[in-house]
Parts: C-alpha cells; structure tokens; sequence
C-alpha cells in the first residue's frame, strides 16, 4: 500500500520486477503518475477520482502499449547497429567488388543478346515491386503518423508537475463508497485538505469542492 508516495516511479521495475504474486495499491496526489502503472492493470490498481481527475490527459493503453512497444523495437535496432558497425568496412568493400563484377555480367550479357530474352517480363515485375513499395509506404506513413501521435500525448502529459486529490480525501471517497467511514477517515481527509489549501497545491475550484465535501458531513 503506497500512501501519497510512488506514483511518479515505474512500479513494475521497483516494486513488481518479477514477483507476479505482489499486488500494489496506489493512492497518490503526485501528478503525473507514471504511464506504466496506469498500463498495468493486473499488479498495480492506481485509485482515481474519476470526477476530479484530467481524464482527457490520462494516456490510454493503447497509447501505453505503442509507447512500450516502439521503445523495445527502438532498442533492438541500436543494439543490431552497434553489431553492425564492426563489420561495416568489410561489407563495404564486398559491395564494391559485388557492383563491378555486376558491371561486368551486364556488359557480357548485352553482348550475347541474352538481356533481350526477359523484356517482356520486366514491365509486370516492375508494376509488382512498385505496388509493393507503395503498400510499404503507406504501412511506413501510419505509423509515423500514430507515433508522432502518441509522442505528443505523452509529452504533453508529462509538461509539469501538479498535483491530484489528496490521498487522503481519495481514501474517505473509497471508505465512504463501501459504507466503512469514521470519524478517524473524515478528519484525516479535513488534514488533507486543510494542507492543500495552505501550501496553494490545487485551484481554488477544486479545493473549494472538497472543503465543501469536508464541511458537510
């Protein structure tokens, strides 16, 4: 149980790793929590206000699992670049000698009139390979486009630090909702509160909400 702490740490790294029998509850005023446990959906239950959260920044799993994914292919590319880098004048130089006796074959084969037996094939293959190319652009320019997508959503979603409702007030939200509230819950929320609205952490709007929540009962 992590109490106003957490949510900005990837708890499927800290906390889970590889023990699939933990399960995390998160109640944190922390903005923003990190995308990762919002992803997670069997380990880590992050407790929401649904009324007074920004749901609209919120990254959804589709955005989480493209993220996760891109990353991963990302760093496989760079780990194969890497390896590729020792060999690259090797390879460089076998293209050379590929390209001139290439030269040579085309010369030889010009001469015999043996290039004239396959005209009549090259203009379907190349209708084929451009039909291919221009598929593969297509599939290349969708996915730019839903990554250049999700990088903004996410960027804009981690622009700043802000905070949520208190964990506190949260927790009264959740005992109140099951029935279970006491007097020791409600002035614990009224802390909670009382400090958000001290230390400015919030807009009047909302902390006038809660004070009024708080009040009341």
């Amino acid at each position: 149980m992590l109490l106003n702490c957490g949510g900005q740490l990837d708890l499927t790294k800290t906390c889970i790793g590889e023990k699939e029998k933990v399960n995390c509850f998160l109640l944190d005023s922390h903005r923003p929590i990190h995308h990762n446990n919002l992803g997670d959906k069997k380990n880590i239950k992050v407790c929401l206000d649904l009324e007074q959260e920004r749901i609209d920044e919120l990254p959804s799993v589709q955005d989480i699992q493209f993220y996760e994914q891109f990353k991963h292919d990302m760093d496989l590319d760079a780990d194969e670049e890497d390896d590729l880098s020792d060999d690259a004048e090797e390879e460089s130089d076998d293209l050379e000698e590929d390209d001139e006796e290439s030269k040579q074959e085309d010369a030889r084969s010009k001469c015999s009139g043996e290039e004239l037996l396959g005209d009549d094939e090259e203009p379907e293959l190349g209708k084929k390979r451009a039909y291919k190319e221009s598929k593969a652009s297509k599939v290349e320019k969708r996915f730019k486009r839903q990554k250049r997508t999700v990088g903004n959503r996410l960027r804009a979603y981690y622009e700043g630090a802000y905070f949520g409702i208190s964990a506190s007030m949260l927790a009264y939200h959740i005992a109140k909702s099951m029935n279970r509230e006491n007097k020791d819950i409600l002035w614990n929320a009224i802390l909670g509160v009382t400090d958000q609205i001290i230390h400015d952490k919030r807009t009047p709007m909302e902390l006038e909400k809660d004070l009024y929540e708080v009040t009341s009962e």
